[in-house]
């Protein structure tokens, strides 16, 4: 164990300079590796045996293979590689287990449920997903984290390699899946409208975070794209982020996700999948655009509606163009058209009226209390206002940590 140095981001189980080398051994490739500078240079997708100063394939009989496991296990056990780190210390301390909130279960991944549970040393509730080590991909934490740090994703609070899996803890959302909204919540079209460009503003940003850092996100889809009170967006399950190439069709796969929920929120449209999508748009024509959108939309909304796609799909409509990817210009247009703050108010009360719709009524015990009402009668409420004027500044940031509505 390290001397605690005090600091946010101690590692306890490291994942630095080794990194490839541990990766190495563990998912049984082979390669020969300078240990002394212990840097990579050739990998084969063979067994592992560690001889001397460098690894040599060897797969001539079974008893081979076992003496390769053996070395890789007595290397693993003498290297002294950690294998994990904390990176939030207030929320996950370094030696404690977690008590898992029965029951409780966030929602479930490709690989397995994201359950709640409790640090026993910081008494933080925190969200925990477990992976297959065969599963494990660095780039899916690089990605990850990059995201975090912009506000864009859930906080990742650590990870650690558990015998065969790999443990991360991370922060609790509170919000609503785009999915849900999508599903479960009826808009008017002005609102809708707001709430699109206002995701969009949010995915786009995402999008070239991970994009300048050279990742795609790679499952950009409605029920990964979180909504929080402040109609601002985070991005979650990394299980697909990859490291891309110069100009990687990766990029476009994204651009074209991200144009079918801009759509179905702005039209009510998803445009079906990714392939008839790229199809529609290819043809650059507003006429048939406009035959084949099931919406009730104004000629006005679906001139608008057809630009900023027509922006989107630009970006990565040919490989070789210069600048592939890069939404600068349209995010830019995004922002100039971003709703004011009474429509984003009246959009948060629609989204979350478990949280803003509710009045103060008279009380002759306590001066008042407030009641929570019906939301489904708040079209029929006479008094959209009195809804507006709960959703505040000190509201919102009161707002921050809440269960994950799926």
């Amino acid at each position: 164990m390290e001397e605690d140095s005090g600091e946010s981001g101690v590692v306890f189980y490291d994942v630095g300079q080794h990194d490839k080398l541990m990766s190495l051994c563990l998912q049984e490739a082979s390669a020969d590796v300078d240990l002394d500078n212990l840097s990579l240079i050739r990998k084969n997708i063979n067994p592992v045996c560690i001889k001397e100063n460098s690894f040599k394939v060897q797969t001539s009989s079974a008893l081979n293979a076992v003496e390769k496991i053996i070395g890789n296990i007595t290397f693993l056990q003498n290297s002294g590689l950690k294998t994990g780190i904390v990176l939030n210390r207030s929320k996950v301390s370094e030696n404690s287990r977690h008590t898992n909130k029965e029951g409780e279960i966030l929602g479930i991944g490709i690989n397995s449920p994201i359950i709640i549970v409790k640090d026993q040393i910081t008494g933080e509730i925190n969200a925990q997903k477990t992976i297959m080590l065969a599963r494990f991909d660095g780039d899916q934490i690089m990605a990850w984290y990059h995201l975090q740090e912009k506000d864009l994703a859930p906080e990742l609070y650590a990870f650690k390699m558990v015998e065969d899996r790999v443990v991360m803890n991370m922060e609790i959302m509170k919000g609503k899946t785009l999915q849900h909204v999508l599903d479960k919540i009826t808009l008017n079209s002005d609102q809708a409208i707001g709430l699109s460009i206002c995701v969009l503003d949010g995915l786009l940003s995402a999008y070239e975070c991970l994009r300048q850092k050279g990742y795609s996100h790679s499952d950009m889809h409605a029920g990964n794209v979180m909504i929080t009170p402040k109609l601002n967006i985070k991005v979650f399950d990394f299980d697909a982020a990859k490291k891309f190439l110069q100009n990687s069709q990766k990029l476009k796969e994204d651009i074209l996700e991200i144009i079918r929920m801009f759509c179905a929120l702005y039209s009510g449209d998803n445009l079906t999948s990714r392939d008839i999508a790229n199809q529609i748009l290819e043809e650059r024509s507003l006429e048939t655009f406009s035959s084949k959108l099931r919406s009730q939309l104004t000629q006005a909304q679906r001139q608008e509606l057809f630009k900023i796609l027509m922006m989107l799909f630009d970006s990565v409509a040919f490989p070789e163009q210069e600048n592939y990817g890069d939404t600068a210009d349209v995010s830019n247009y995004v922002k100039k058209n971003m709703p004011g703050d009474e429509m984003k108010k009246q959009i948060a009360v629609l989204l979350f009226p478990e949280d803003f719709q509710f009045k103060e009524v008279a009380d002759c015990g306590t001066g008042s209390k407030r009641m929570r009402t019906d939301f489904t009668s708040v079209w029929e409420d006479p008094s959209m206002e009195d809804y507006v004027l709960n959703v505040t500044d000190q509201k919102l940031n009161e707002l921050q940590h809440f269960v994950l509505a799926c």
